[in-house]
């Protein structure tokens, strides 16, 4: 199979030879060929710099900071082009990944993948109408006494590994033991050539796939009650490029500082979250509290509504809150 681009330069190719030769005189012909000519070198520089990609690594150290978080002998399952494709070019292409077993989880929907898959690690009985309990019976065989890496969606997953656990590995997931700490330390020993010029959509949403493991990462970290390891993850994650809205990082930062006892810090990016269109109900809540012992009533009493309006479960303390206002503020 062809690229697109390969075709359609074919068809223009050929579409541009038949013109050329219907076209008897051959004057006219050189000047439609030198059009022709010229028309293709000003849209080859036009496009130089987009196209140009000599000096491009983020596709290229966004899949070695895959193989820096697989191990020897693990198997990784992944989903999706960012994860999918460049690892299967270097695993087939550059022959690099010979010691990891790679899944491809979308192919586990069709007979033609399991077929595949049951030719390299054995028959299993998997069946295409069912690609959910698929991936099941795949955890439940190899991720024993295995390292077993999947990307995000841990949510989705974490009804599948029993009495284990799955947490976030830098890039990926790993299913681990509860016991088992997370390494803090993984994303030092990535390679971020050139994610803050990050240009494209396709660039820009590659990149936030940094910032995203960091905040998950971090929530790991908090769980652990390694609160000082996940406050500075997520701050590091609050410098990165990201697709989206940041409220959810900066809400969840807030939670880490308070819990650590520096209510300053945290009292700043509540109230950072809250301008946030992805900023939860609680965030909402925490920061009328604030506003309120700071005796600033109109940005309290503003949360507040916002707190109802997105239907937060403390409506009638919230309620409370903005009946005092009133009532000792009546002119809001």
């Amino acid at each position: 199979m062809l690229p697109a681009l390969y075709i359609v330069a074919i068809f223009i190719n050929c579409g541009i030879l038949y013109v050329l030769d219907v076209v008897a005189n051959i004057r006219l012909r050189n000047l439609i060929f030198l059009a022709i000519l010229a028309g293709i070198v000003l849209l080859a520089a036009a496009g130089w710099k987009e196209n140009n990609n000599n000096r491009n690594f983020l596709m290229y150290d966004f899949t070695k900071n895959i193989l820096k978080t697989l191990t020897k002998n693990s198997f990784y399952m992944a989903e999706g082009d960012f994860y999918t494709l460049p690892f299967s070019y270097v695993r087939n292409v550059e022959k690099k990944v010979s010691t990891v077993n790679f899944i491809y989880m979308f192919h586990l929907q069709y007979a033609w993948g399991i077929e595949r898959f049951e030719s390299e690690f054995g028959k299993m009985g998997l069946n295409p109408q069912n690609p959910a309990k698929n991936v099941f019976e795949i955890i439940k065989k190899f991720s024993k006494g295995t390292d077993f890496f999947v990307q995000y969606h841990k949510e989705r997953i974490k009804g599948m590994v029993g009495n284990r656990d799955i947490k976030t590995w830098g890039l990926l997931s790993k299913i681990t033991e509860k016991y088992d700490i997370v390494p803090w330390t993984i994303f030092d020993t990535y390679s971020y050539r050139g994610i803050y010029s990050a240009e494209t959509s396709f660039e820009k949403i590659l990149v936030s796939n940094y910032p995203r493991g960091m905040v998950e990462m971090s929530m790991d970290l908090h769980e652990a009650g390694l609160y000082d390891r996940a406050i500075a993850l997520s701050e590091k994650a609050l410098k990165m490029p990201f697709v989206g809205d940041r409220g959810a990082m900066y809400y969840n930062l807030s939670i880490l500082y308070n819990i650590s006892g520096r209510s300053d810090e945290a009292g700043k990016y509540i109230k950072t979250a809250v301008r946030s269109d992805t900023a939860p109900c609680v965030a909402f809540e925490t920061a009328g509290k604030i506003y309120y012992n700071e005796a600033n009533y109109v940005m309290s009493l503003t949360m507040f509504e916002k707190a109802i309006k997105c239907g937060s479960s403390n409506e009638l303390l919230i309620k409370r809150y903005i009946d005092e206002i009133k009532k000792t503020n009546p002119d809001l």
